[in-house]
């Protein structure tokens, strides 16, 4: 009979179970997640909005609806009811219009944004060119591997050029260095409302510089970082 082993042995025995290492998120994608997390938070401040729009609709509307019901009182339900129209369409014209679209384009922007992730914008090609193959777009991008896109859009002398990976957009940006000397250009895809506000973002960037913080033009928006000095 095997004798009883003791706590020590049974210890050295039992196998080890070693955690995984957790892999420390990016500067660009802790900010990634910072933005993610404030659009959350507006969101939900304009649905929260939104609801108590509706639910002062509904009060206006219920006693419009009251005084609609007692024809007995006709002098002072005309006044009333002229009142409480007037406040109901006003509210729901606020609800409506200005903050209506204001959700709405919120909503479209983040949209537009999550659409161009994968996205790489071309410019500086030849004119006339306007081929939607990836052989013959690397011809006219020198010193750059494209890699494979799926899509190829071209734009006049631009073209919008789409990855099915991150890593594959991520691997051409890289290389963007090599294009200075030449006329063709490599960038990040941008909305029509983070090509408008660019200029008044690439003012932000410089002015940080020049007070000796980090910062630089990523995604359609300044990214400002305060450089940490490490003591031992």
């Amino acid at each position: 009979m095997e004798g009883k082993k003791s706590f020590a042995s049974a210890l050295l025995h039992q196998p080890l179970s070693i955690p995984a290492p957790v892999n420390k998120p990016t500067t660009w994608e802790s900010y990634l997640l910072q933005e993610v997390k404030k659009l959350q938070r507006e969101m939900a401040s304009m649905m929260q909005e939104i609801s108590k729009k509706d639910e002062q609709i509904a009060r206006l509307q219920q006693k419009l609806d009251e005084i609609q019901g007692n024809s007995q009182q006709a002098g002072a339900e005309s006044t009333n009811k002229v009142d409480l129209a007037t406040q109901l369409s006003e509210v729901k014209l606020s609800n409506s219009t200005p903050f209506s679209k204001e959700v709405m384009s919120v909503v479209k922007e983040h949209e537009l944004v999550d659409s161009n992730k994968k996205v790489i914008r071309i410019g500086g090609l030849p004119l006339g060119w306007d081929r939607e193959d990836i052989a013959q777009l690397t011809k006219v991008v020198p010193f750059i591997n494209l890699g494979s896109p799926i899509f190829i859009t071209p734009k006049g002398t631009q073209a919008r050029v789409s990855y099915f990976d991150m890593s594959d957009k991520i691997t051409v940006m890289k290389q963007a260095k090599s294009l200075q000397g030449t006329k063709v250009w490599i960038a990040y895809e941008l909305t029509p409302l983070q090509l408008k506000n660019r200029p008044a973002e690439l003012t932000k960037v410089k002015k940080a510089r020049k007070n000796g913080k980090r910062a630089v033009y990523r995604g359609g928006q300044a990214i400002i970082r305060d450089f940490h000095t490490h003591t031992t």
